[in-house]
């Protein structure tokens, strides 16, 4: 009995969306220099903001992608990356204030680890208001040395 590979549309959509997930995970690791500058040039920011399209049938993988993206990133170049992978983790804003959170061992490891990521991020990063506002909007301290208080971090 032979064995052939599926060739229906779905199929065949299935497994390029898993090819478009490995190229944009690859480029949020280690983005590509820019031939044009589409998205100003961040293409990390561009491929963190395109694995959202994956989540649905991705989620760990699309998570994982844009955390390990976003612990390479630094200053405003973070703000995108933070941005998706608040929104894919958490999936709607947190309480207004950090307060109200819930233990960080209950949050769920993947929110855990975003969590370490945002803690770890340079000193540089947290010095934008910017980012500290993305931060804010999910429910999570706002400033550096809160978030690391709450993952349980050492501090620096």
């Amino acid at each position: 009995m032979e064995i052939s590979r599926c060739s229906c549309s779905l199929c065949v959509f299935a497994s390029k969306r898993a090819g478009v997930l490995a190229q944009l995970a690859a480029a949020e690791a280690e983005p590509p220099e820019p031939g044009v500058l589409f998205h100003r040039g961040d293409l990390r920011g561009y491929a963190a903001t395109s694995l959202t399209l994956l989540a649905d049938r991705f989620p760990q993988e699309t998570l994982d992608a844009v955390t390990d993206g976003l612990s390479a990133t630094s200053g405003p170049a973070s703000f995108p990356v933070a941005a998706t992978a608040l929104r894919l983790a958490f999936t709607k804003p947190g309480p207004a204030e950090p307060n109200n959170l819930p233990e960080f061992d209950e949050q769920a490891e993947r929110q855990q680890r975003l969590i370490r990521t945002l803690g770890s991020l340079d000193t540089d990063t947290w010095r934008w208001a910017n980012f500290c506002e993305i931060v804010r909007a999910w429910g999570l301290p706002r400033q550096r040395e809160a978030m690391r208080r709450y993952a349980g971090m050492p501090e620096e």
